[in-house]
C-alpha cells in the first residue's frame, strides 16, 4: 500500500479565515527593496488550492521540498511569485508558481491602511 503526503507549511490562513489579531508595523520585516515580509499566518487566503501534486512519476519514498516567495498588492492579489528553494523538479516548481499566482487574500491592513506585503510558502511532498 502506498500513501501520498502533501503538506503546505506556512502558507497563510485557510480560505475565508479571519485575521487572528490586528497587524501593526511591528509585524513587518523590512526588505532592501520591494514590499515588506510578513508571517503568512497573518495573510488570510480567500481563494486558491494548497494541494499541488507533481505530474512526474516518482518512486516510493520520494520527498520533495520547495520554498516560494510571493507578494500581494493592496487588494490581496498575488503580484509576484519566485522560487526561493527549488523542489529539484522544474515542472513541479512551475506548477506551484502557477498555483500560488492564482491565490487571493484578504487585503493586509497595517495600522488601518491596506498594505502590499510578501511572504514565503513552503511546499512538502512525500510518497510513502
Amino acid at each position: 500500500m502506498t500513501a501520498l503526503v502533501v503538506a503546505l507549511a506556512a502558507c497563510g490562513g485557510a480560505a475565508s479565515e479571519s485575521p487572528h489579531r490586528s497587524i501593526t508595523r511591528a509585524d513587518l520585516k523590512a526588505t532592501p527593496s520591494g514590499p515588506p515580509m510578513i508571517d503568512p499566518s497573518l495573510m488570510p487566503r480567500t481563494a486558491g488550492t494548497k494541494l499541488v501534486i507533481p505530474d512526474e512519476q516518482l518512486a516510493i519514498g520520494a520527498r520533495l521540498r520547495g520554498a516560494f516567495k510571493y507578494c500581494i498588492d493592496t487588494d490581496g492579489n498575488v503580484t509576484d511569485v519566485r522560487i526561493v528553494q527549488s523542489t529539484q523538479l522544474p515542472g513541479y516548481d512551475q506548477k506551484i508558481v502557477r498555483t500560488i499566482g492564482a491565490w487571493t487574500f484578504q487585503p493586509v491592513v497595517v495600522d488601518g491602511r491596506p498594505t502590499a506585503v510578501c511572504s514565503v510558502a513552503t511546499f512538502l511532498f512525500a510518497l510513502h
